[in-house]
């Protein structure tokens, strides 16, 4: 004891010496945490996470790691297996740490002890007959009050050590086993299969389902097993120090004690009832929360399709709907957590009135000593009583958790086992699959035979099936995904995916993928960042890039699709070169000419039963086009087809120049055959960006208002200012709501304060009155707590609300510019963790500071009116020593914990990257590269965590020193000046409560620090600068809308010029082009001619810099965007399914009456039949898509036009087609175009067509060819 507390007294004066001294003893830096100083000084200084040293066996890839790895994957795993091999993995440090756990209990019982024995040495004093009779009282007897206080100093300070190396040993195993669970979770996605996410039947099944749920495992069920470790040895603890606390009371009051613990434990039930309801209602609020996520989802990402279809309006009131409903459950919550907080405010005061009143009625006498030391246990022994059933609780959601993760981990073995018990290869649902045989013909036929087999069928018909099949069975060959992804990174690390650059083999994929051109025309370069999965380059551009990946160092590719988002020229040009490189493999492709470039093809259908079946295979001269309405007799579909002579229109009109291509400068030629109108779309390049790339030849980059990480790390790192706070406070917007909770908190430390000196009264003999009066004191304790703890709530829900209707009404107004260049993931965690921090963790956090500080004050007046004024000197000089500390933590804590923040980023979206291009990592053999690249992630976030560890280890031994100097100044005053025993114990029980609040005092204010900064990232979506809208109708054009505006649907580019950002070069240059009412247009032209730029203009979504955009003559920059955009349908290129049901998607919740379901079914109807009866059977309008989950991309187009044609029945004069086919086979293009020609071109409504294929372009009145942002030519064509 005397070696400890020399060795803490000399930690303490060194933690203030900020120069670091080589000599010390590495079991002084052990005990004391003076490595926490040296990481605050190294942050502080800029030196970051260079300055943390991991120990070996907390580091990732430990021997640790590898071992628990082994293990894991040599059983079949359950959740308590997991669990257990978890713990074994580091059983050592679990069984170190329950060691230090028993010694803590056993020496934070001595206090209570030597607190008694001080009492009493006080009323020994005042009478000396008074005399202890136990030989550990006797041996307190025959020391003095100094030597008393010296003893429980060193104590204490014996607890510090001990306490705080058992928290840091739980909190280095716990997150080593979150860091374990985390790596065997990523690990994971690459051992098993192609597809999983959809696997036959059985134990895959229950598999896939959890393995969608990856990145929530990363984010809920792996916190939950850590926290169940570092709860693991209250299993055992808890019941241990109930009974020893039990002992004590019963050796200090006697049998009365059993009266009060009993109305202790029957505060459980309650606790326990009040605890499990307030969690049924708060999961119920998280389904409302769930809800709105995958709702702000639609929103955000789909953000230019919902502003050109008007629904922003629609998706804003369910959100705020699914919103409305999870406020209101989480206010049933808190209040349910208010009657618990009362419960357990009033439990303490309530216990030991019971038991003082049952030792006046037997007759016994009540001393002060005895009374305080009854005060203390009681306050000891809730806890684990209290919160033991919390742990349970705990101990089974974790159960839970643990569970999930071995089912995903299982996964892959499941799902192979059952691969290899079914004939098929490859089955993702009930309704499509291939057989085994069939795999091996194409297999045979590509790979074995050193062809490129191109791979042709229908939508829906399994091509992306087989090509996952394949790649399943020959795993050497590199994967083409159709959903192209890309890492976030460079176009050079994109392609080389790891593996090493060699300069010729990188030639010979550029020149394959025709990435040559556009590097040597400065459109891309080999540092262009290809953004969120690509997002930053073109869809054509992202082909392109994941080609070449493909093809690097490759002899063997599997190719789903990569023509779709090609123009003719440039996919035509990959088919020669692919062909002529000598790869080979399967190709999936929807044109023809692309087929037929192949050495051989294979034609895939869909029989009756729902089986892909491969129907013929052979040479392309073996093959006739395949065309629409074919024969489906037979029971397989698609076994008929015809020559292509058979699917052309002899009266198509066409543009095309001499030798097939284009000319600038040459006349326009007008031919009334389909080949003709082919050769002119298919030397036209019709790429067109779906947003800008890094570098560009024209236009440059859009910017707006972004999202700047560095601009939050900046205001998170140094001091909040105060207006931050003021604006959160401003947000509640009740300044009597705020004062009534401000005087809740000051109440309920007055009462618990004003217990405390009833009790003191005690030492002179306690009476029913003073029962009473305690018991009164201890139900206006309960009623403060319950208001104080209720205010807190409703406070912050209604501040989030007012945030949150203000983000998504600032959102719903945002310029498209703002979604171009803010990644998805940061607005939407505006919505999530911002949102959420606000809403229950802020209130709570400000609320423990503020119950900190004040019972700090209250609780230093208590001492010094308990003792003398005098005790006032010593407390303010250790404030200032408290000061001192608390601000050398905070100036690293800030940048430690921002730092801990970002490194989980990373992880989170490797977890996320490594889900979503699982095929393609393990198709290129990349596995290796990216679990190192997740190494490194870990690495840093463990230094990172394991850096505010011991940070808060270090400042907790020195702030507990200080208090424990405050209880030892304490305990000498009370043997000296205090009038008696009852206010000695009063004076004591009051600094020995300050010893816990003032570490956690700067806890909660370091962290409200830290939380407060959400207000911060969620203002900067407020912020955002709206697109310009007039609002209103112009006062001459009020009466537009009555009078049926737009009449006709003419429309009148004049002189419009239009550039993305100040400054930047024009996009659009005088821009000339008038459409008919009732004409049908097609726009063709180059990559960045300006094409989609001319749509853009036209729903507003980018403001013209000069010139004027007319429909029937009156300028669309008069009307509202609302109406305007309500007038305009559009059938956009991707087919967004919103979240919600079938009428959601089609009606758009634009009408609530039968007459709108009734239009929606009729335009269902026209659109596809069969389609209509298949969600008849699903129960209608109202069945759930599912976001369009279930649907293939054929059926989610068929939806998407259903939802234009529903526009057109509604008053819509215009449609707009932006590639509206170019991801869909022929047949469904041609059934598109049908409906646009029969319900629109016919009808008299205006269309305007960004064209990618031929078929979109058949029947138009003229065609607008662009380049450089201007109409190059522009003709009607003959009829």
């Amino acid at each position: 004891m005397t070696l400890l507390f020399f060795l803490f007294l000399l930690s303490l004066a060194s933690s203030f010496s900020l120069p670091s001294l080589p000599g010390r003893k590495k079991l002084l830096d052990s005990l004391t945490y003076t490595d926490g100083g040296r990481i605050i000084r190294g942050v502080r200084d800029g030196e970051g996470l260079k300055i943390i040293d991991l120990p070996e066996w907390l580091a990732p890839q430990s021997q640790v790691e590898s071992t628990f790895k082994v293990k894991v994957e040599s059983s079949n795993l359950t959740s308590v297996g997991l669990l257990f091999k978890t713990l074994y993995a580091v059983r050592y440090r679990v069984l170190l740490s329950g060691v230090l756990r028993l010694a803590n209990t056993a020496i934070q019982i001595v206090p209570s002890l030597l607190v008694r024995a001080i009492l009493r040495s006080v009323e020994t004093t005042a009478s000396p007959t008074n005399l202890p009779t136990s030989a550990l009282s006797s041996f307190f007897s025959s020391l003095s009050g100094l030597q008393l206080s010296l003893l429980l100093y060193i104590t204490l300070s014996s607890k510090v050590l001990v306490e705080n190396a058992f928290f840091t040993t739980v909190v280095d195993t716990s997150t080593k086993c979150r860091h374990l669970l985390n790596t065997l979770v990523f690990e994971n996605s690459f051992s098993s299969p192609f597809s999983l996410a959809a696997p036959v039947s059985g134990a895959g099944k229950k598999a896939s389902s959890v393995n969608a749920t990856t990145l929530s495992l990363v984010t809920s069920d792996i916190p939950t097993v850590e926290s169940l470790v570092s709860q693991v040895h209250t299993i055992w603890d808890a019941p241990l120090q109930v009974f020893i606390y039990t002992k004590i009371l019963r050796s200090t009051l006697g049998n009365c004690v059993n009266k009060g613990m009993l109305v202790l434990l029957l505060s459980v039930p309650i606790s326990t009832i009040l605890v499990s309801l307030s969690a049924k209602i708060r999961r119920r609020s998280l389904r409302w929360r769930d809800q709105r996520y995958r709702l702000m989802g639609d929103f955000i990402e789909n953000a230019k399709v919902n502003k050109i279809t008007n629904a922003e309006e629609s998706i804003v009131k369910r959100v705020e709907g699914a919103r409305r409903r999870e406020i209101i459950l989480n206010l049933f919550s808190g209040g349910v957590r208010s009657l618990n907080s009362c419960v357990l405010g009033a439990t303490t005061a309530v216990v030991l009135a019971v038991t003082l009143a049952t030792k006046i009625r037997e007759g016994g006498v009540l001393k002060g000593s005895d009374v305080f030391t009854a005060v203390g246990i009681f306050n000891q022994v809730r806890f684990p009583v209290l919160f033991y059933p919390m742990v349970l609780s705990s101990i089974a959601d974790g159960l839970v958790s643990a569970r999930r993760i071995s089912d995903v981990i299982t996964a892959g073995s499941d799902y192979r086992k059952v691969l290899d018990e079914e004939e098929d290869w490859f089955r993702p649902d009930k309704s499509r699959g291939f057989l085994s045989q069939d795999v091996d013909l194409v297999v045979e036929n590509s790979f074995s035979s050193n062809n490129i087999l191109a791979v042709v069928g229908k939508v829906g018909d399994g091509k992306s099936d087989l090509c996952k099949a394949l790649a399943n069975r020959v795993t050497t060959a590199s994967y083409f995904e159709q959903d192209v992804w890309l890492p976030s990174g460079s176009l050079l690390d994109a392609v080389l995916f790891g593996r090493e650059f060699d300069q010729t083999e990188f030639d010979r994929v550029l020149e394959i993928s025709q990435l040559k051109e556009d590097l040597e025309s400065g459109l891309l370069s080999l540092e262009s960042e290809c953004g969120e999965g690509g997002g930053s380059l073109s869809g054509g551009q992202r082909a392109r890039v994941a080609l070449a990946r493909t093809l690097y160092f490759s002899s063997e590719v599997i190719i789903d699709d990569c023509f779709a988002s090609l123009d003719s020229r440039v996919k035509m040009k990959i088919a020669e070169k692919l062909k002529a490189s000598g790869v080979r493999g399967a190709v999936v492709t929807n044109d023809w000419e692309v087929a037929c470039q192949a050495d051989m093809i294979v034609q895939v259908a869909q029989t009756d039963e729902g089986v892909g079946k491969v129907l013929k295979i052979g040479k392309p001269n073996e093959f006739d086009r395949w065309a629409e309405g074919e024969d489906r007799g037979g029971g397989e579909k698609g076994k008929k087809v015809v020559s292509s002579s058979s699917s052309s229109s002899s009266s198509s009109i066409s543009i095309a120049t001499p030798d097939n291509n284009v000319d600038p400068e040459a006349p326009m030629v007008v031919r009334t055959d389909t080949e003709g109108l082919e050769s002119h779309v298919n030397n036209t390049s019709l790429e067109e960006p779906g947003s800008q790339t890094l570098l560009e030849p024209k236009g440059g980059r859009r910017k707006s208002s972004r999202l700047t990480t560095p601009t939050l790390d900046e205001a998170i790192t140094t001091k909040v200012p105060l207006e931050t706070y003021v604006k959160y406070l401003q947000a509640v917007r009740s300044p009597g709501l705020l004062l009534l909770a401000l005087s809740s908190y000051c109440l309920s430390n007055f009462y618990q304060v004003y217990q405390q000196s009833l009790v003191a009264k005690f030492s002179s003999g306690a009476t029913s009155t003073q029962i009473s009066l305690l018991t009164n004191a201890a139900i206006c304790v309960a009623v403060a707590q319950f208001f104080r703890s209720l205010l807190t709530t409703v406070s912050g829900t209604i501040a989030a609300q007012n945030f949150h209707r203000r983000m998504i009404k600032s959102l719903s107004k945002a310029p498209m510019s703002f979604f171009d260049t803010n990644p998805s993931g940061q607005i939407t965690n505006r919505f999530g963790k911002e949102l959420d921090t606000i809403d229950r963790s802020l209130p709570d956090q400000m609320g423990w500071v503020l119950t900190c500080f004040l019972q700090i004050a209250f609780s230093s007046v208590a001492i010094a009116t308990a003792l003398t004024p005098v005790a006032i000197v010593p407390l303010s000089i250790i404030g200032v020593f408290y000061v001192k500390i608390t601000s050398f933590f905070r100036s690293g804590a800030r940048s430690l914990k921002v730092t801990e923040t970002k490194t989980r980023g990373p992880i989170n979206q490797l977890m996320a990257e490594a889900k979503r291009g699982n095929m393609v990592i393990k198709s290129l053999e990349a596995e290796g590269f990216w679990k190192e690249r997740f190494r490194v992630a870990q690495t840093a976030n463990i230094k990172a965590f394991y850096g505010i560890k011991r940070c808060d280890r270090f400042l907790s031994v020195r702030l507990e020193s200080l208090a424990n100097l405050m209880v030892f100044a304490t305990a000498v005053l009370s043997t000296k000046v205090a009038k008696n025993a009852g206010y000695a114990g009063w004076g004591l029980s009051q600094a020995l409560s300050i010893t816990g609040l003032l570490n956690w005092a700067v806890r909660c204010l370091t962290e409200t620090e830290q939380m407060i900064t959400s207000t911060q990232r969620v203002e900067e979506i407020i912020d955002v600068e709206p697109e310009v809208d007039v609002g209103v109708l112009a006062p001459e054009h009020e009466g537009l809308l009555k009078s049926g505006w737009p009449w006709k649907g003419a429309i009148e580019f004049e002189g419009v010029n239009m550039r993305y950002t100040e400054g930047s070069p024009l996009v659009l240059r005088d821009f000339d082009l008038k459409v008919g009412g009732g004409e049908s247009v097609g726009i063709v032209g180059r990559t960045g001619s300006g094409k989609s730029s001319v749509l853009l203009t036209l729903f507003r979504l980018m403001h013209i810099h000069s010139g004027t955009i007319k429909i029937d003559g009156v300028d669309i920059c008069s009307v509202p965007l609302a109406v305007l955009r309500k007038v305009i349908a559009t059938i956009p290129q991707e087919s967004v399914i919103y979240t919600g049901t079938l009428r959601e998607n089609i009606v758009l919740d634009e009408g609530k009456g039968e007459e709108d379901d009734e239009l929606a079914w009729k335009a269902l109807n026209i659109v596809s039949p069969e389609l209509a009866l298949k969600f008849k059977e699903q129960g209608g309008l109202a069945h759930d898509l599912g976001g369009g989950a279930g649907l293939s991309e054929g059926e989610k187009s068929l939806v998407v036009v259903s939802r234009a044609l529903y526009a057109r029945f509604k008053g819509a004069k215009i449609l707009v087609l932006d590639e509206a086919t170019a991801k869909l086979d022929e047949v469904t293009e041609r059934r598109i175009s049908h409906i646009v020609g029969q319900y629109f071109i016919e009808a008299g409504i205006t269309v305007v067509a960004v064209a990618h294929r031929t078929e979109t372009l058949k029947g138009f009145d003229k065609i607008a060819e662009m380049r450089d942002g201007e109409v190059l030519r522009e003709k009607r064509v003959a009829a």
